[in-house]
């Protein structure tokens, strides 16, 4: 987690580097791409990636078709190489706490249902190639953002 930090900190141009528009920034990095009240959010950058799988597809036509989903990952290699494996191990660590909990709520729908098909969150779960994880940077919150968000508290 602090390695969000770390990314959040390089200057500008080396960020822009890992900034991938084509798949609407669900892939690399991501900073006041999202808009909030009509304005670029500047207060997160966010770095989005598959934690299981750096290329979920080989078509190409596919990758193109449904860029945001199975886009190849993007990582900081050159500027910060210590962010791939560590974003990794936790994501990975994530979907399996995520299969466990699938897997109890199979259980309990199964029990109520009897058409529901057995282990049909869990499967969903672990056959996916397409899990997103993100890891957020919160930016301090400038005078500007805390005057803006002070008038939103006051309405």
């Amino acid at each position: 987690l602090p390695l969000a930090r770390d990314f959040a900190k390089l200057e500008t141009t080396i960020q822009e580097k890992y900034v991938h528009s084509a798949s609407y920034y669900s892939f690399g990095w991501s900073h006041g791409k999202e808009k909030l009240q009509g304005r670029p959010d500047l207060s997160k950058g966010s770095y989005y990636n598959n934690p299981q799988y750096d290329r979920p597809v080989d078509d190409e036509e596919i990758i193109a078709q449904f860029p945001s989903f199975v886009h190849p990952n993007i990582w900081p290699i050159d500027d910060l190489p210590s962010l791939e494996p560590a974003f990794k191990d936790l994501g990975k660590m994530i979907v399996s706490v995520g299969l466990l909990v699938a897997k109890q709520c199979d259980l309990y729908v199964q029990s109520r249902s009897s058409t529901y098909k057995e282990n049909l969150l869990y499967s969903v779960i672990s056959e996916s190639k397409c899990c997103k994880a993100r890891i957020l940077h919160y930016y301090p919150i400038s005078s500007e953002n805390k005057n803006d968000i002070e008038k939103e508290n006051q309405v």
